[in-house]
């Protein structure tokens, strides 16, 4: 099943067999059957309410449940320097329509450091079984450099956390 508010993309998603649902994710979705495997790949970082997220999340997960949860990370070493420099950081754009120097552009509002997404899944009752940490290809080789020292653990660009939902059936 796939969940999305715009028609384009649920359009190919159909196209390629899947059940769509249009749906805001800002509210909470009550599919009405219960999953083994849950995937959020670039998406909470567009949400107003991770919590929403979270719910429909649970609301559609049985104990035994996978959820894998895909998303940038706040603390990603650039993210620090252009904070340290007094910039506003990938992934956390603070209006739509922008004036100052733009770094980013991707219609993020909010992300997450990986101790926090990992806190946020305990929190609604899954256990973390693995994180996978990476830094993606720049282009630049002098980033590319900096990426393959400093891209570990909580100063990676994005993160995946796969999680097993624990919490009691519904």
């Amino acid at each position: 099943m796939c969940v999305d508010v715009d028609e384009e993309k649920l359009g190919v998603a159909a196209q390629r067999g899947c059940e769509v649902v249009k749906h805001d994710l800002n509210r909470p979705l009550e599919l009405g059957e219960r999953f083994d495997l849950i995937v959020s790949s670039g998406l909470v970082e567009y949400l107003v309410k991770a919590d929403a997220l979270m719910r429909t999340v649970v609301g559609a997960s049985k104990p035994g449940t996978v959820f894998v949860l895909q998303a940038p990370n706040l603390a990603w070493w650039v993210n620090r320097l252009l904070l340290l420099f007094g910039f506003q950081p990938y992934y956390v754009e603070v209006m739509e329509r922008y004036y100052g120097l733009k770094i980013g552009g991707f219609g993020a509002i909010h992300s997450f450091t990986l101790r926090e997404a990992k806190a946020m899944l305990r929190a609604h009752g899954f256990r973390i079984l693995k994180v996978i940490t990476y830094c993606s290809k720049t282009g630049s080789q002098l980033l590319d450099l900096l990426n393959f020292v400093l891209c570990r653990g909580g100063l990676a660009m994005r993160y995946i956390i796969v999680a097993r939902y624990e919490g009691s059936s519904h």
